[in-house]
């Protein structure tokens, strides 16, 4: 059997494109996702998500859990390259620390995705949110609540980012997650499909335990530090907001996706969640 040499260098096509991903070039256009690290792989495995590229080197394999992911990837059908630390250092910091990235392909989603008939849609609408880590915080939190899928418009960073990924913790792969560049058109889209509008706010609106999230709804949060626009929530059937001490100025945008989809879940008996 003839063996595929070790690539040592850091202009090699696929280290060169994994690269770019992990610096964040065309991760809104790219067909492809980067994914970073052992544990971020196995879950997209499970998730049945398939790959382009997964580039390895000898630290994986210097684990059991490392040498039997490698082992699950190629039953899997996934081309396997195998590369120095060198050049997973080159791409990331948690490539080159666990010995594995994977260029894998998205899964596209539609806005049909997000509104299941089998379960009352919860949809998070993301405006603004320009941190990855914040927005991928989001998505992980949505996830764990019960939402059944995000949609990131206008000005938010994009949720393909490599950041933002390590932030979901493998919640990208499992929950609905799509771009729509135009808020409003995004807003009306759900309002066709009979969900209930309620945008956050810091100034006004009802307080977040008195809005009524056992029917379907969406929420749209707003960017961080400026919040959303006048015109966006004018758009939305409520304000909501969730009680500070007037000291501080602001929670943190993934702190209040957090405390507003659990009301939610709690309204709904947390149904679905273990």
């Amino acid at each position: 059997m003839i063996l595929a040499p070790v690539i040592t260098s850091r202009q090699n096509d696929a280290v060169k494109r994994a690269r770019a991903l992990a610096r964040g070039k065309d991760t809104a256009t790219s067909s492809l996702l980067l994914v970073e690290g052992l544990h971020l792989i196995e879950e997209s495995l499970k998730e049945g998500v398939k790959y382009d590229t997964v580039l390895v080197s000898p630290r994986l394999e210097a684990t059991e859990q490392g040498a039997a992911l490698r082992e699950h990837l190629l039953r899997a059908g996934n081309p396997v390259l195998d590369a120095t630390d060198d050049v997973l250092e080159s791409i990331s910091e948690a490539a080159g620390h666990q010995g594995v990235v994977g260029l894998a392909y998205k899964r596209v989603w539609t806005l049909e995705d997000l509104l299941p008939t089998a379960r009352m849609p919860l949809v998070v609408v993301a405006w603004g949110v320009q941190d990855p880590g914040n927005l991928g915080t989001i998505i992980r939190t949505a996830d764990a609540a019960g939402a059944t899928g995000v949609i990131a418009t206008a000005h938010t960073a994009c949720p393909f980012n490599a950041k933002c990924i390590r932030a979901t913790m493998g919640s990208i792969f499992r929950l609905p997650v799509i771009e729509m560049q135009d808020e409003l058109h995004a807003i009306g889209q759900l309002k066709q499909h009979k969900l209930a509008i309620f945008g956050t706010s810091v100034v006004s609106g009802v307080r977040h335990t008195d809005i009524d999230f056992d029917q379907p709804v969406a929420v749209v949060l707003g960017a961080e530090g400026a919040g959303l626009p006048t015109l966006v929530l004018g758009l939305c059937d409520q304000a909501l907001r969730i009680p500070i001490r007037p000291e501080v100025e602001s929670l943190n945008v993934a702190a209040a996706a957090a405390a507003i989809l659990y009301e939610a879940a709690r309204q709904r008996d947390f149904k679905g969640l273990v």
